[in-house]
């Protein structure tokens, strides 16, 4: 297969495929419509000559039928049942994958994928054990992020069924990916380090189910041709008329696009386009080809040769010339149009009676084919149908049917349950039909909304819902669901919780999310009486979230807490049990928190090697599940945080960097952003650290008011030379924080280490906090006795956990405390030893630097007592001869010792001398 100027991306996909033989993993692809995308990826797998499993996302009604392109891959028709357990599924889809290896997995069309399909594909890029596995996605937009709106010079596009992301670009606009923000959350640089592509068009809330794809670094995409490659390709298809007038042209009014620069060749005068090239292929066909085409168009992109021949009749010779011209392409018992754009622009040319006409011939054909009891997809047709011919009663009714057919993961269950929402007031007895009431069916869609990502939506929803009864037991479940919804979005949703325990003081499932959310804002004190009363209740899964709620206290208490009840050894335990009894219940996302939590207590006990094992369980178990890839956030950023207390930053870099190509609620994805801002900040990439930092308090924004994230943030800020707020308004709550961010503060001060300017200005504050902040566990120990100056006892204690780069820190600290040259010496160079190996860039600048400023060398340090007093005589600035006549000496033997002084010292001057004896205490 030829392509023209596509050797750079095609290189992409086969370094892709060679890598792939070492480790599995998923690429995307991205790209305006009509960029060539599938071209591209057909092209590379004839050349790579391996086994493909092509599947494709289907725009119309196909986000209803979960799993469906990868259905249509494996051939088993069985993986959309919407009964099938999710943890079964995908470990079933990975190890088909495995087995089948070396094997290309082509998934077109992403962008249309449902909910499920796109957690099945961010779970099994990491999830891959076995090598040879290749998965290859397109997608409409942006290779990383939302589809932004296709370049194209065609006119509206946009109809009532079927596709809407056919918006047009204004005239004049330059193609290309565009600058977005995260909804309310604030701008989100377009820089970004985990994926070639970072940028695409406007995006809010509603938005979130089509998020990120940025599945790995060599994740792209498409441009338009330049004028050089489509000269290529329109010389290829019109030989000696491809002059050079020609190919400007065609180029200037395609503006690159493939698929419009192969429809322009195919025009009797390529440089004199028709308004509406799209359709002029179409429109060149004989009457009764297009008649069967149009019908072809409403039955959707992929088209079934009995269904088709039911509608129109014998289309067999009619659609002839269609295939012969291109626009369609025959297949084993169907059609399907070679391009979607084409399929939209002859849908988009019905006129509205005619639209209507034949979508209700297409429902007549469907149930007179399949009887009145049709499987999911038939029925997710029968609604789309039914709903575009305007018949209220016969949609509402194949609504209701499909909604309950296709399960409550599925993102078309919303548009279906909203349809019947719609509609309830325009059908004769709807609750007769249903055997619900409205408010059920609103909830419901609420509860869809919160699957599919659509939270301004799903918000929206449950209030309907909630102004429709007064039943406070609904009312509470209710207001439970739009807090969950509130909360993905970035807001507390603290109100709805508690006006839901409010209606029902009872419900402890209630209690207990309430009970976690508040730990999450770090209001451990309420959360923790919430948490015990609801770890009373029978139910083992309310039991494992109260239990995770409490460990979190246990493990850093709040200044005053119990501390009868607190620890890292009570924690574990307490989050060993909700393990325990989440996987009793079933509750996977539980038990990866349990997990999780367990990995917290062990890093406040210390043993930051057993935190990592107990973070990768955690992370194993999420990717083994089937979690959502976001679940993932939580137990990444605890095992960075321990890998980098041990020193091996690489390594905490590449679980950062993982986890970071996850499509990630706001607050995960900046508490992830900030772990490598440290490592930025300490290794000495400053700009990279600030835009980090940047990117994550934005993230943060306003929505998230505790003090959990808020505080490590800080400490980067304080790395960076700027000031945290540590008065007594800003007290940060959590005291394992509030320790690391005093020390890094205190290393600021003095200069030893800071990537910024040399000091944050938080000493008197900083002494004010450290004085109140308890002592929990032996990291908490060592780092408050660095905080008070208790260096020898800091410095055995920072030993004992083996965290090198809070040893080098502390060790020059004290260093530069120390009262003599022997003593700093030693200290000092045992932390430029540390700090060289570890790479960390200014701790190592300024261990240097005081080794080198203050003359360091081994041997003699101590004055004796006679240097003394003239080091006390030569401070308040007598000279030799003045030394002299105070202790009853020579000016000469004065002299001697002032020259013994300089060199003990390492000064060059008498100022030095008095400054460096003023720093070592010397003059007390």
């Amino acid at each position: 297969m030829h392509l023209s100027g596509r050797a750079t991306e095609l290189a992409h996909l086969e370094q892709a495929w060679r890598s792939a033989a070492t480790r599995s993993g998923a690429i995307v692809v991205g790209g305006d419509a009509g960029i060539g995308k599938s071209a591209l990826v057909a092209a590379f797998t004839e050349r790579a000559g391996v086994t493909v499993l092509r599947g494709e996302c289907r725009e119309c009604g196909g986000d209803a039928l979960p799993y469906a392109p990868f259905a249509d891959a494996l051939g088993d028709p069985a993986l959309a049942d919407p009964g099938r357990p999710r943890t079964a599924l995908f470990a079933e889809v990975r190890q088909r994958l495995e087995a089948a290896a070396p094997v290309v997995l082509v998934l077109e069309d992403v962008h249309w994928s449902d909910r499920p399909s796109r957690d099945l594909l961010e779970f099994l890029g990491p999830a891959l054990r076995r090598p040879g596995v290749l998965i290859v996605a397109t997608r409409r937009g942006a290779a990383g992020l939302a589809p932004g709106p296709l370049d194209t010079t065609l006119g509206p596009l946009d109809f009532a069924h079927g596709p809407q992301d056919f918006a047009p670009r204004p005239q004049g606009s330059t193609p290309g990916p565009q600058d977005f923000t995260l909804g309310a959350i604030g701008p989100r640089p377009a820089r970004s380090r985990d994926s070639s592509t970072a940028v695409a068009g406007p995006r809010g809330r509603d938005r979130a189910a089509a998020q990120d794809f940025a599945l790995g670094a060599q994740d792209f995409t498409l441009g338009p041709l330049d004028e050089a490659a489509a000269g290529d390709l329109l010389t290829r298809r019109l030989g000696h008329r491809a002059g050079s007038a020609v190919i400007a042209g065609v180029w200037q009014y395609t503006r690159g696009n493939p698929l419009l620069l192969e429809l322009a060749a195919d025009l009797p005068d390529p440089q004199s386009p028709p308004d509406d090239l799209l359709l002029a292929p179409f429109r060149s066909l004989p009457a009764p080809t297009r008649a069967a085409v149009r019908v072809a168009a409403v039955l959707g992109p992929e088209v079934d040769g009995a269904l088709l021949g039911r509608v129109a009749g014998n289309v067999g010779e009619r659609l002839r010339p269609a295939v012969e011209r291109g626009l369609l392409v025959a297949g084993e018992g169907g059609y399907r149009f070679r391009h979607a754009l084409i399929r939209a622009a002859v849908y988009a040319d019905l006129r509205p009676a005619e639209r209507t006409r034949l979508h209700e011939l297409a429902a007549a054909a469907i149930t007179a084919r399949l009887g009145f009891r049709p499987g999911t997809a038939a029925l997710v047709a029968l609604a789309e149908h039914w709903h575009a011919a305007g018949d209220t009663d016969r949609a509402f009714d194949a609504a209701w049917r499909a909604a309950g057919a296709v399960g409550a993961a599925s993102g078309g269950r919303l548009r279906l349950l909203e349809r019947v929402a719609a509609t309830w007031n325009r059908v004769f007895d709807p609750g007769f039909r249903t055997g619900t009431d409205r408010v059920a069916v609103l909830a419901a869609a609420a509860s869809a909304a919160l699957h599919a990502g659509a939270l301004d939506r799903g918000i929206a929803l449950a209030g309907e819902a909630l102004d429709g009864t007064r039943d406070p037991a609904r009312q509470a479940v209710l207001l439970e669901t739009r807090s969950r919804l509130r909360y993905r979005g970035g807001d507390d949703g603290l109100t709805d919780l508690r006006d839901a325990l409010a209606l029902a003081p009872r419900n402890n499932r209630v209690r207990a999310t309430l009970a976690a959310r508040l730990e999450f804002l770090t209001r451990s004190l309420e959360a923790r009486v919430l948490a015990e009363e609801a770890a009373a209740d029978r139910d083992p899964a309310v039991r494992a979230v109260a239990l995770v709620t409490l460990a979190s206290a246990a493990c850093d208490p709040q200044p005053g807490a119990d501390p009868g009840d607190s620890g890292a050894a009570v924690a574990r335990r307490r989050a060993r049990e909700a393990a325990d009894l989440a996987r009793e219940s079933g509750d996977d996302d539980t038990y990866v928190l349990a997990r999780t939590m367990e990995a917290a207590a062990l890093e406040a006990a210390g043993d930051s090697r057993a935190a990592v094992a107990a973070a990768e369980a955690a992370l194993v178990a999420a990717r083994r599940t089937g979690l959502p890839p976001s679940r993932t956030a939580l137990p990444a950023a605890a095992q960075a945080g321990s890998l980098s207390a041990l020193g091996e930053w690489d390594r905490a870099r590449t679980v950062i960097a993982d986890a970071l190509r996850c499509n990630l609620p706001p607050v995960y994805r900046a508490v992830l952003l900030t772990g490598r801002a440290w490592l930025d900040a300490v290794t000495g990439d400053r700009s990279a650290a600030t835009a980090d930092a940047d990117e994550a308090a934005a993230l943060l924004g306003s929505q998230y008011t505790g003090r959990q994230f808020w505080t490590p943030l800080w400490e980067v800020r304080a790395l960076l030379g700027t000031p945290p707020p540590l008065g007594d308004g800003q007290l940060p709550m959590l005291p394992a924080l509030a320790w690391s961010l005093l020390l890094s503060s205190r290393s600021a001060d003095s200069g030893a280490g800071s990537s910024g300017s040399g000091s944050s200005g938080s000493g008197s504050s900083g002494r004010g906090l450290a004085r109140r902040l308890p002592v929990n566990g032996p990291v908490q120990r060592a780092a408050s006795l660095t905080v008070h100056g208790r260096w020898d006892e800091a410095i055995a204690a920072w030993r004992a956990v083996g965290h090198p780069f809070r040893l080098a820190q502390t060790l020059l600290l004290a260093a530069h405390a120390a009262r003599d040259r022997s003593t700093a010496a030693v200290r000092a160079r045992e932390a430029l030893t540390l700090a060289t190996r570890l790479g960390a860039g200014p701790l190592t600048a300024a261990a240097d630097e005081l080794l080198r400023s203050e003359r360091l060398e081994p041997g003699p340090a101590r004055l004796t007592g006679r240097e003394t007093e003239v080091l006390r005589l030569l401070a308040d600035g007598r000279t030799n001869k003045q030394i002299a006549e105070a202790l009853a000496i020579s000016p000469k033997t004065a002299g001697v010792h002032v020259t013994n002084i300089l060199a003990k010292l390492g000064s060059n001057s008498r100022g030095e001398a008095t400054a460096v004896a003023h720093r070592r205490g010397l003059l007390a």
